[in-house]
């Protein structure tokens, strides 16, 4: 078991296995909270992430403290603002998606229930891993989608549309 705010604990080197730095990694199954605030990490199948100089289960493969966004992404990852791209990987040269984008203002508004009838983007998918958070925001006017009844979720977002929907978000908030 590993522990963000204890010491580090592993039955041997084989815990290192399948990682691409063996060195920096170690592989897990399965992460949860205890419930004490810690981070608790059992052995098991492959899963990458990385402790820290702090101490702090990072749990993604594809950052690392010398990297000039560290403390902006491990601020959002421990406040559960964004999550990985895949299961260890954070993404950090990716485009942000409107999809992307509609789920980081969900999860600021703390993921509310959808008040009523779902407005049925032609392409949001019930279902989808972004569909609670595009139907909050066109609920609560953060977007009015990307035109005809389409949201475009995989599109890249431009400036413009950040601009938007944050302004969208902060209105909602009020």
């Amino acid at each position: 078991t590993l522990r963000q705010n204890g010491a580090a604990t592993v039955p041997d080197a084989s815990w290192r296995d399948g990682c691409e730095d063996a060195a920096d990694f170690v592989v897990c199954d399965v992460w949860k909270n205890s419930g004490d605030g810690s981070l608790c990490v059992d052995a098991g199948a492959p899963f990458c992430g990385r402790i820290d100089s702090s101490g702090w289960f990072c749990p993604v493969c594809d950052i690392g403290e010398n990297d000039w966004y560290y403390a902006a992404a491990k601020y959002v990852l421990q406040d559960g603002i964004f999550s990985g791209t895949t299961r260890w990987r954070f993404s950090p040269g990716d485009r942000l998606t409107r999809g992307m984008l509609a789920c980081v203002l969900y999860k600021l508004a703390d993921s509310p229930q959808l008040k009523g009838q779902p407005r049925a983007f032609s392409d949001v998918a019930a279902g989808s891993w972004y569909y609670d958070a595009v139907e909050w925001a066109a609920e609560n006017n953060v977007t009015g989608g990307s035109g005809g009844d389409g949201f475009s979720p995989d599109a890249p977002v431009t400036r413009e549309e950040f601009l938007a929907m944050l302004r969208g978000f902060d209105a909602s908030s009020v």
